[in-house]
């Protein structure tokens, strides 16, 4: 929701009339902003808000650049932007395709993980962990599980990539789902098979984010 709308109006000296005339809405589409009932479903409508009001689209939602790089909200907890760089499937394996955007995640979740970066997940097969359309954080520095519980990014065959659960086999491995959907089935690998693709582990899920324009 745009919890700085409002503030961000009065310092621009304006009226919600007026804003809603400059921003070419109906009264009650920016009042219902203001007030957090709605927000606008279009990213285009977004950033014509934040052009008109001088700020970041970031800023709306109640961060302000601080430090290069960082943001700071109202409890003085800093975040950090990290480049979101692509989408990867929470059920069959997909190939990941570049994104350019940043999303927010707390400077103290990337100190622990200073290499991590953003994936945006595809698909149900993790939806009790992490919903689609989340941004889940990946750490490339803890590539090797140490339980079947925790998710991990995983390339298939070199070219595609899922979040699953990681469960080693005598012969090969599972990859598991963690997902409301019982018809969602797990993935395994026999190495014993020639036809096999090559399973390689990008790195461990550490943190999920909701992005801004994520639709409840």
């Amino acid at each position: 929701m745009l919890y700085e709308l409002q503030r961000l109006r009065r310092e621009k000296g304006v009226s919600q009339v007026q804003a809603a005339a400059d921003l070419d809405v109906q009264l009650s589409t920016y009042r219902n902003w203001e007030q957090c009932r709605t927000m606008p479903r279009d990213n285009t409508v977004l950033k014509r808000i934040a052009d008109y009001l001088e700020v970041s689209i970031e800023a709306l939602f109640g961060y302000d650049l601080v430090l290069p790089g960082t943001f700071q909200v109202d409890d003085g907890a800093e975040f950090k932007r990290v480049p979101v760089y692509g989408e990867i499937a929470a059920g069959e394996p997909l190939y990941m395709q570049e994104i350019e955007r940043h999303a927010p995640v707390p400077k103290n979740v990337m100190k622990e993980h200073p290499h991590a970066y953003l994936v945006r997940v595809v698909g149900d097969s993790v939806n009790r962990r992490i919903l689609d359309g989340y941004y889940a954080l990946v750490d490339p520095d803890e590539r090797e599980p140490t339980n079947d519980r925790d998710l991990y990014a995983v390339c298939v065959n070199g070219d595609s990539a899922t979040i699953k659960r990681y469960r080693r086999l005598a012969n090969g491995c599972q990859l598991v789902p963690d997902s409301y959907d019982p018809t969602i089935r797990e993935i395994t690998f026999d190495m014993n098979d020639e036809d096999t693709p090559e399973v390689t582990i990008m790195g461990k899920v550490v943190y999920a984010v909701m992005p801004f324009d994520f639709e409840i």
